[in-house]
């Protein structure tokens, strides 16, 4: 069969397929969500008939018809080994959604949402099954094995690991507000943090201290952005060190400390002994207008 075109114009042959739901010639009722508008099939002889076919392409109505108002659908449908029918692997939907399937592209299936100019998104989805219950990854390849894996539960995996437990699951950035116990006071300078999975990297620069003299109670910095890690029975510590520090007066080495399911830094004095370190301590009496204090921090949090 051959359709030619033989015009001067810039259109091409046309192949029309029409149906409607009179059930007569000449009418034009209309079809219903779902009624199949016309179909291609690819049949091939078997060494017993030609009833069977390998493939077919179909166009049904795609939601509620009306006047001038036609929504369609197109899919597309091959027929695995051993089979005699086929199964829809692509259907392209009336909102321009592509669904793709392995296995039966009208349940279970994956997608692609085209760009929206509303948006200004595109969409790649692993699961819109209307049967699975455990959900599906999306997974990324090379010809080397599987290279990448972002989990249905969230995060991601690499080089064809799959447990949830090794999976990057958050990455963020943004700033803390660090401040003084004990009804002491500073100015918060600049506070930065860095989150990748459980880990999270601080940077504090506080300076225009309160006079500590007299005041014996342990020294804090609050208002870190996580909770520390909660869990070793309440043992765990993340640490950090001092990188600067003006018009203070501190007699040992110390080592910043944050312990388990607290949001404080505190400092552990480097004596031999377990004390921590107290305002008092520093000796910054009459030194507060000039001072400035820089610390960083490495801990983990819980998820």
């Amino acid at each position: 069969m051959s359709i030619v075109h033989n015009g001067t114009d810039s259109f091409g042959p046309f192949l029309f397929f029409a149906s409607q739901r009179s059930g007569s010639p000449g009418g034009s009722t209309v079809l219903q969500n779902n009624d199949a508008v016309g179909t291609i099939r690819f049949h091939a002889g078997d060494g017993t008939d030609m009833a069977s076919y390998c493939a077919a392409i179909q166009v049904k109505i795609d939601g509620t018809p009306g006047s001038n108002d036609v929504p369609g659908r197109i899919m597309f449908s091959t027929t695995a080994d051993g089979a005699a029918s086929p199964t829809e692997r692509l259907r392209i939907e009336s909102d321009g959604d592509f669904r793709l399937s392995s296995d039966n592209a009208a349940t279970n299936y994956g997608f692609i949402r085209g760009w929206d100019s509303s948006t200004g998104n595109m969409i790649i989805g692993a699961d819109q099954s209307t049967t699975g219950t455990s959900g599906s990854n999306l997974i990324f390849r090379t010809r080397g094995g599987e290279r990448a894996r972002i989990l249905h539960s969230g995060g991601i995996t690499f080089n064809g690991d799959t447990a949830t437990a090794n999976a990057l699951d958050d990455y963020e950035e943004g700033t803390w507000t660090a401040s003084l116990s004990s009804g002491e006071t500073c100015t918060n300078s600049q506070s930065t943090y860095t989150r990748i999975g459980r880990l999270v990297i601080t940077n504090c620069y506080i300076t225009n201290f309160s006079n500590f003299d007299g005041n014996n109670a342990e020294f804090r910095i609050n208002g870190l952005p996580f909770d520390a890690h909660n869990t070793q029975g309440g043992s765990y510590h993340g640490g950090g060190s001092i990188s600067y520090a003006t018009s203070w007066n501190y007699s040992y080495p110390l080592l910043p400390l944050v312990g388990s399911n607290n949001n404080y830094i505190y400092f552990h004095r480097q004596d031999g002994t377990t004390n921590s370190w107290k305002y008092q301590d520093f000796h910054n009496t009459g030194l507060s207008s000039g001072g400035a204090f820089i610390v960083q921090m490495i801990y983990e949090t819980d998820y």
